[in-house]
């Protein structure tokens, strides 16, 4: 994750991270770094987001997201 440049950990299972890249390339990139049976969702943002004790601040959240 931490190589597309902008990116946080929002939960200890959720990051976020910011592309130009479309999702199915973010999503091929990432899978091939994981075990099969690994879980994958990848989901542009831009439109609307909440959250409640986030690991990442409140400033990149709403910077970003």
């Amino acid at each position: 994750m931490k190589s597309y440049g902008i990116w946080a950990k929002i939960t200890p299972d959720t990051w976020a991270v910011v592309s130009g890249k479309t999702a199915e390339v973010i999503r091929d990139h990432i899978l091939s770094n994981l075990a099969p049976g690994d879980r994958l969702a990848v989901i542009r943002s831009g439109t609307e987001a909440a959250w409640s004790n986030a690991l990442a601040s409140n400033n990149w959240l709403k910077k970003h997201l």
